[in-house]
């Protein structure tokens, strides 16, 4: 029975590599057959339109595509030093959060963005501007981290480095 079995699996094995490597009916891109290693651009997600304003709630992610390319875009709060409405403050304080990039070539890279200077801060092959952060701190109310949303200018970096040199 364990002779019958073997011989069953060997021959298996032996079909599967003639259908993949001999025959090509297998379509496995970078191991031969009739498979080709060149990607078809129709099957490339479109590009995101830069730039793009959206708004990411603290631990939230959005997904852009730059170059056929899909890259996930997140938001964290750092921190919130913004004078409260109704308080007298002689420094008006600011608030931070972190973006990070996650996609092929990029492992979380991160950018701190700052209510103080709203500047385009590169991250890979985008740029991100802080745009505005709400909820704006009341005096006598806490806010909760998952009660933060963002709105961020997203642009490609090439526009951003154009628009800095202008």
């Amino acid at each position: 029975m364990r002779e019958l079995l073997a011989l069953i699996l060997t021959a298996l094995v032996a079909y599967v590599v003639w259908q993949v490597f001999l025959v090509g009916n297998v379509d496995l891109p970078g191991f031969g057959g009739g498979g080709s290693d060149e990607i078809d651009p129709a099957d490339l997600p479109p590009d995101t339109q830069l730039p793009l304003e959206a708004e990411l709630a603290v631990g939230e992610n959005a997904s852009v595509v730059v170059g056929g390319v899909r890259y996930s875009l997140g938001l964290g709060m750092v921190s919130d030093s913004r004078c409260p409405r109704g308080k007298p403050c002689n420094d008006p304080g600011k608030a931070m959060v972190v973006t990070w990039l996650d996609g092929p070539g990029y492992d979380k890279v991160q950018a701190k963005l700052s209510t103080a200077n709203r500047v385009d801060e590169p991250l890979g092959p985008i740029a991100v501007r802080l745009v505005n952060l709400e909820p704006y701190p009341t005096s006598g109310q806490s806010i909760r981290r998952n009660e933060y949303r963002a709105k961020v200018v997203i642009e490609s970096q090439n526009a951003a480095e154009d628009k800095a040199a202008s």
